[in-house]
């Protein structure tokens, strides 16, 4: 074995100091890092690095995470129809490159064979990158300045740490049907959604694109597996935003799919300490958790990224469904595996002064046997935010998977640049729910499609927060060209963005439920009187339009009194891309206890332009 080669590839260089063919940010442990790229041919191995290193340093291995690795027999990943995901045919993909998720696509979005070459994404053999001692690696005098990133600085002076978790083609559902302690003990200390969005194309380039550096795809530019058009340069994976604004903090990435620890970390580079192996060849899943409990006992880590494949390869394989056996087994040992790391990174000496902040999501979810498709099924995901300030509890609205690394800085005391040009949010550290419904107060959450950055043109399609859109509905950006502008007709008081009925080519439709039973003793006794208002539209003299269906229902669920706002037509419009208003007043009938707000954009031909903004239903009294 060559052990220069064998090194140089396991270890990512990342400065001019070389031990053993090992270029590192920081020192190593040279004797245990020889040991493991010498001898180590897999998990077992590194298992037992992880019990000599403790007992060269007189501590107990009381506590060591027990080996969760996956063989061939099990789920291992491997599949003859999924493409190689060799860098030579872009990794990952489905054999066009579309990844449209359909079920005869036999691997849907590649996620399948993306190891490319064993070696050539730096796999070797493997687990080095070693422990490197204690400090190997470590913060050193990460604390001393005092200045951004200082991890000393909380309230209780623990060090901040976060760990983020993508598991890849993971369905909300099989959680609640699935034996998962790990995540079942997290949640209930969790701000969490189930209903959180991931990229529309709900293809793994994407989706784990936007995961790793909290840009939507128009800006990192991934649209597929073939990763053309990528421009991690100007929106680059978080570690180098991290590195920018806390050079001392240390990050580490572990990865399964040879495309993106190519593409987005750089073969490594963009790591001070990054591992990759396939997750289709060298049991990826398995190797990486022991690689991070080695690391999480070894090391002084900072913030980590661990992706997981097994699940999306299971799905591919076997269904994506709570309802497939293989399905909700492969979701049992990932859980499992998340519980080894966590097990390992309590049981850390210095645990008792970190304070850790673990994120948990995903790049898409899947049916039949794949995904691709902007519908609920492949959009729809979980996400859960455990430590640190998170606020127990539903995060509402459901969130998007672009606000993962804008919160995985918020925790470490990062202050985003505003050069960074980040899309998401910080979410789940403050309480969030529903308003109740107050008089004189539009109760429509999110009318002027403001809560989700605009996008130019019909595509991507935004999520919309506050509102059920099973379909392709967007939040357009006003002066997009062959769209409206700010200087067409319509509302003085507009934001930057309208919806859009989208580019599907079909109907489309949003809806948003209203409780208001808060009240409900003046809605009894007061007869309340409403208005439904909207700014209404379309393109140009097409025949687009957009329709606002007001329902008024009672405690059992039934339909007590409707109201629409009729669509604007184009001969109304005198055949000009613009909007106008529409009104209507009413009363609220007695044991009124909810409303529905659905907007109809209806399609004369082309894609969808029927347009609305600054959609208001207020209550008031008499």
């Amino acid at each position: 074995m060559d052990l220069d080669k064998t090194v140089a590839t396991a270890f990512r260089i990342r400065s001019t100091v070389d031990v053993l063919g090992v270029s590192m940010k920081r020192g190593v442990c040279a004797g245990l890092a020889m040991w493991l790229v010498g001898c180590n041919p897999g998990y077992e191995a590194t298992q037992k690095a992880i019990v000599e290193n403790l007992s060269d340093r007189g501590e107990s291995d009381e506590g060591v995470g027990t080996d969760t690795g996956i063989t061939e027999s099990d789920v291992d990943g491997t599949d003859p129809d999924d493409a190689d995901g060799s860098p030579e045919d872009g990794g990952g993909g489905s054999s066009d490159g579309s990844g449209d998720g359909g079920a005869d696509d036999a691997d849907a979005d590649a996620d399948a064979g993306g190891d490319g070459d064993a070696d050539a994404g730096g796999d070797a053999d493997a687990d080095a990158g070693g422990d490197g001692g204690a400090d190997a690696g470590g913060d050193g005098d990460a604390d001393a300045d005092g200045g951004p990133g200082d991890t000393d600085g909380d309230d209780d002076g623990r060090r901040k740490k976060v760990l983020t978790i993508m598991v890849d083609g993971w369905r909300p559902d099989v959680t609640f049907v699935a034996d998962t302690p790990t995540i079942d003990a997290l949640w209930p200390d969790s701000a969490y959604s189930m209903k959180a969005r991931v990229e529309d194309t709900t293809i793994s380039g994407s989706g784990q694109s936007t995961f790793v550096t909290g840009v939507h795809r128009d800006k990192h530019g991934v649209d597929d597996n073939t990763f053309e058009g990528r421009d991690y340069d100007l929106y680059p994976y978080w570690f180098r935003l991290l590195d920018e604004a806390a050079p001392d903090l240390v990050t580490a990435a572990y990865h399964t799919w040879y495309p993106m620890y190519e593409h987005a970390l750089d073969d490594g580079g963009g790591a001070d300490f990054s591992y990759y192996w396939s997750y289709s060849s060298d049991d990826g899943d398995a190797r990486t958790t022991t690689q991070l409990q080695l690391d999480l006992m070894t090391e002084d880590l900072d913030a980590i990224v661990w992706m997981l494949s097994d699940l999306d390869t299971t799905g591919h394989r076997d269904g994506f469904s709570p309802t497939v056996p293989e399905y909700v087994a492969a979701m049992e040992l990932i859980d499992e595996q998340i519980g080894s790391v966590l097990e390992a990174l309590t049981e850390r000496e210095t645990y008792a002064d970190e304070d850790w902040m673990i994120i948990i999501s995903t790049d898409h979810a899947g049916s039949g046997y794949g995904h691709g498709d902007n519908i609920p099924e492949h959009r729809l995901v979980p996400i859960f935010v455990h430590g640190g300030a998170a606020v127990p509890g539903p995060i509402w609205p459901a969130p998007n998977t672009v606000s993962i690394v804008p919160t995985a800085l918020a925790h470490l005391d990062i202050d985003i640049d505003p050069d960074w040009d980040l899309d998401g949010e910080v979410i789940g550290l403050t309480a969030t729910a529903a308003p109740d419904a107050t008089l004189d107060t539009n109760l429509i959450v999110n009318g002027d499609a403001e809560l989700e950055r605009g996008f130019w043109g019909a595509t991507p399609d935004a999520s919309l927060p506050g509102w059920t859109d099973h379909g392709q509905v967007t939040a357009t950006k006003y002066g997009s060209e062959d769209y409206l502008s700010l200087d067409d007709p319509g509302p003085d008081s507009r934001g930057e963005n309208f919806f859009c009925g989208g580019n599907s080519g079909s109907d489309e439709v949003i809806y948003q439920d209203i409780d208001l039973s808060a009240l409900s003793e003046d809605i009894d006794t007061m007869g309340l009187g409403y208005t439904l208002q909207g700014w209404l539209g379309g393109y140009s003299n097409q025949g687009d339009r957009a329709q606002v269906l007001l329902e008024l229902f009672d405690s059992t669920g039934s339909a007590i009194a409707t109201e629409i706002l009729p669509a604007v037509t184009a001969s109304e419009r005198d055949d000009e891309t613009s909007l106008k208003i529409r009104t209507r007043f009413g009363v609220v009938p007695p044991f009124t206890r909810s409303a529905r707000i659905t907007v109809n954009f209806e399609i004369s031909s082309g894609i969808n332009d029927g347009y609305a903004d600054n959609l208001v239903f207020k209550l008031t009294a008499g």
